[in-house]
């Protein structure tokens, strides 16, 4: 009879008064039952289901004497270290039958350290207990989390004596089963191999890697070095067998110079903390591991670790002790000692010219910034400058990225003079823009070309480029322009110039670095675009044009008489005329058809034809129409 049928059966009977005799308990005293109570009928113990396990369907019986690994303290089963396994069954783990206890006992000694790690059958939940010689509770836990299939557990003895680890089945072991193996592999690991204080901190020199270990998942590793002047110092830390360090470095006085928490995404990569030692003296690191983990008690094992004197920084850190380059176009091998280090170079360079940084590094190491001797910016994203005296060539870790500090090593770097800009940056230096193609080069991310186009009256031009973009300035003529490029050509534009001038046209970069600008006369514009220019029509003749380009503007004159009557006859449809009176108001405006109006004023009008843009009107193409 297990002891939970034992205490309810006692409990039963204090309260009503009556029950089982201290006969009918020494009866049942052997009787384990499958489901219900035991109880005595006729000086026979039975298991007896209760009216809702009859109602469910549950058989309770007797399932006779326990095979099994003790129960209790008293009867456990010994336990010694092994590299083998130990196996163990929990029998009746599944549905509502008693749960089953395994409690095993072993021998530890003071200040030693005991691994326990208990194996389980898919679908397995166990409960694992540490109890000490009075049986009290040293700790416990439930299995398994989340996907692990072990039951992990550490433990330091506090005390020299016999202690008690059981495993209880908690809920079904499998599917259909009964039994359930499991099995325990137990390891004396002995002592703590690094102190858990910075005062009594390992002492380290530096050299070749070596193994560590921590005993318990609340372990920490203290290590202790002594520093010279100047020198950069990196120690390092990876566990082989997946997780991460967290290290913390402190110097003397216990203040924290560096520190490297890890990350999940870097579980089973090196962690690091350096310095570059200002003076001599004394440094300690602090390891732990996995903080922050689910079962973080529980996470212990071995770690690879190294203490590198890697000597003074190669370059200094400031414009200030910046390294002179040999010269330009030349390859230079520097180092980054550790995350925080940044190297500085000075070079020497013309006014006008444009330079260039390229550099071959690992990873994100060549993050690159070129500075002016008042430490302002003058590279762009391209890593090239402008020219102009001293500059600063600043090579570091890429601070843009989650793993920068982890980011150091040798990297190789030139200078490269690319000669003057191109083309000029304003109007006052463009360069005239002949017909036909001009090729170009943006030196920096930041460059602009300007163009200066010499326009004729009444002319149509087309302006495209690939691999820029576009924008134009009317500079001393009247431009009228209108988006006009192909598929494949990055930008585009039609335009005109009534009295003919000088414009500018501006590149700029768009994804590319070199580009191609065409220019291309179209030819003339049938009818002038401005009244100046424009041409008297005879009332009563049909007037034939053309809209050449998108934006195109027609402009005639007419003498009308005030309160004379007139008729507009325009075709196609999508074009439309506007009448300007002498006083410069648009008062009438016409479409397809023949509309009749009045003349407000007597004098000249201006009469203009256009049309909108595709697809709600054609834009271009051919018209006629008669006033009279």
């Amino acid at each position: 009879m297990s002891l939970r049928s034992l205490l309810l059966s006692v409990l039963l009977a204090a309260l009503c008064g009556c029950g089982e005799t201290s006969e009918d308990l020494a009866l049942c005293e052997g009787v384990r039952c499958s489901a219900g109570t035991c109880q005595v009928h006729d000086g026979a113990a039975t298991c007896v289901c209760s009216a809702y396990e009859q109602a469910a369907g549950v058989v309770c019986q007797d399932l006779g004497a326990d095979p099994d690994e003790g129960d209790l303290i008293q009867t456990a089963e010994p336990l010694l270290p092994s590299s083998e396994p130990h196996v163990g069954v929990l029998q009746r783990c599944g549905g509502r039958v008693v749960q089953d206890v395994d409690v095993y006992a072993f021998a530890a000694t003071a200040g030693q350290v005991y691994h326990f790690r208990t194996t389980l059958q898919p679908g397995m939940r166990v409960r694992v207990v540490l109890m000490d010689a009075s049986g009290r509770l040293v700790k416990e836990g439930h299995y398994p989390i989340f996907s692990w299939p072990t039951a992990r557990m550490a433990f330091l003895a506090p005390a020299t004596g016999t202690y008690y680890f059981s495993v209880t089945s908690e809920a079904e072991c499998g599917p259909g089963s009964v039994d359930a193996e499991y099995r325990i592999l137990f390891e004396a690991l002995g002592a703590d191999d690094h102190p858990d204080e910075a005062a009594a901190a390992t002492p380290l020199v530096a050299g070749p890697t070596q193994q560590g270990r921590l005993e318990l998942g609340t372990d920490r590793d203290w290590f202790s070095f002594e520093a010279e002047a100047g020198h950069v110092y990196r120690f390092t830390c990876r566990f082989p067998t997946g997780g991460y360090c967290r290290l913390r470095l402190v110097d003397a006085q216990g203040q924290e110079v560096d520190a490297d928490g890890g990350t999940t995404s870097r579980a089973g990569l090196p962690s690091f903390v350096a310095v570059e030692a200002p003076g001599a003296g004394s440094y300690r690191v602090e390891l732990r591991r996995n903080v922050g983990d689910d079962d973080e008690e529980e996470q212990w094992g071995t770690y690879d670790y190294t203490l590198e004197d890697l000597g003074p920084d190669d370059c200094g850190d400031t414009p200030q002790g910046a390294a002179p380059l040999p010269g330009l176009s030349q390859w230079v091998t520097a180092r980054i000692e550790r995350g925080q280090d940044q190297d500085f170079f000075s070079v020497e360079t013309e006014p006008g010219h444009i330079y260039r940084v390229l550099v071959q590094s690992p990873g994100s190491l060549g993050w690159t910034q070129v500075q002016d001797a008042s430490g302002a910016p003058r590279s762009d994203s391209s890593k090239s400058f402008a020219g102009g005296g001293t500059r600063f060539v600043r090579i570091a870790p890429d601070g843009s990225t989650a793993g920068e500090r982890h980011a150091f090593g040798l990297f190789t770097f030139q200078v490269v003079d690319l000669g003057p800009d191109d083309f000029g940056d304003s109007p006052e230096t463009a360069a005239p823009l002949a017909l036909g193609d001009t090729a170009g080069r943006f030196e920096l991310s930041a460059d602009r070309d300007v163009f200066a186009l010499q326009l004729d009256p009444d002319r149509y031009y087309r302006i495209t480029c690939q691999g820029c973009q576009l924008s134009l300035n009317t500079g001393s003529a009247m431009l009228r322009t209108a988006h006009d490029f192909e598929p494949g050509i990055t930008d585009g534009y039609a335009l005109s110039a009534d009295m003919g001038g000088t414009a500018y046209a501006t590149a700029t970069p768009y994804g590319s670095s070199d580009y191609v600008l065409h220019l291309e006369d179209l030819g003339p514009d049938d009818v002038p675009d401005i009244a100046a220019r424009a041409q008297f029509i005879a009332l009563g003749s049909e007037v034939r044009g053309t809209l050449e380009r998108l934006g195109d503007l027609d402009v005639f004159l007419v003498e009308l008489t005030q309160g004379q009557s007139y008729t507009l006859s325009l075709d196609p449809g999508g074009f439309y005329a506007r009448l300007t009176a002498p006083g410069g108001a648009s008062w009438f405006t016409s479409t397809s058809g023949t509309p009749t109006f009045t003349a407000a004023e007597s004098g000249t009008y201006v009469l203009s034809v256009y049309s909108e843009a595709p697809p709600f009107a054609p834009g271009t193409g051919s018209y006629r129409f008669t006033l009279r």
